[in-house]
């Protein structure tokens, strides 16, 4: 299962559970089906550590988090 199965999965048996994804994945098509696998936040893995703690902190307090993506 990777990680977005694991997400839909997770959202649907818990959906009060916020998900906050991390990947090496930073193309649009990649973030829209994060979004539609019920993540509230996704983090490129070589993120400053500052948009990680936002990122946490975001999704924590019911709020969405996303770090500009590529246009691949």
């Amino acid at each position: 299962m990777d990680g977005l199965e694991a997400t839909r999965s997770i959202r649907k048996d818990f959906p009060a559970i916020r998900v906050l994804i991390l990947s090496i994945h930073s193309n649009k098509e990649y973030v829209l089906q994060i979004i539609r696998s019920g993540a509230q936040g996704y983090v490129l893995k070589d993120a400053p550590l500052a948009d990680l703690v936002r990122a946490i902190e975001s999704v924590d307090s019911g709020e969405a988090f996303s770090v500009p993506t590529s246009t691949r």
